[in-house]
């Protein structure tokens, strides 16, 4: 066999590594969107807990003087996919707070690491906190509710 057959078989180890730093740069740009793009997917985790929390106090309601807290309601501990942890806080004749806060691996979510739902007095707001606790502003809040 020739050498010049031999050569045309196969790629050398240069071409290889040429290869996968191409592959790493491309890696390297795309992780951090494609991050940012699973925990948003993962976000609605949290606002579907939430919007069904908020359907059980609204039939509670029809039976009863007042809102319920989370053991009456009967509600789950934990968001369907177990992202968020749920909670009902401040349960009135007039409204309720409901709380979902990140869990695992969803805590790197921090600008939106608490969603919450607050009626009062007929007036539901849609609200969120980051990972420290601090309130968001409005821009960080419609950001943390987009669909």
């Amino acid at each position: 066999m020739r050498r010049a057959d031999m050569r045309a078989r196969g790629f050398t180890l240069v071409e290889v590594l040429v290869v996968l730093l191409i592959v790493a740069v491309l890696a390297l740009f795309a992780w951090p969107a494609f991050h940012t793009h699973w925990l948003r997917t993962r976000r609605a985790d949290g606002h579907l807990a939430l919007m069904q929390l908020q359907q059980h106090q609204a039939r509670w309601r029809n039976d009863h003087p007042g809102y319920a807290t989370a053991t009456e309601l009967g509600a789950p501990a934990t968001s369907p996919q177990g992202h968020y942890r749920l909670s009902v806080h401040e349960p009135d004749a007039d409204g309720y707070l409901l709380r979902a806060e990140a869990l695992g691996g969803q805590q790197a979510d921090t600008g939106c690491a608490v969603l919450l739902i607050r009626l009062e007095q007929a007036h539901t707001s849609m609200r969120s906190r980051t990972g420290a606790g601090a309130e968001n502003p409005e821009s960080a809040n419609r950001r943390c509710w987009s669909r």
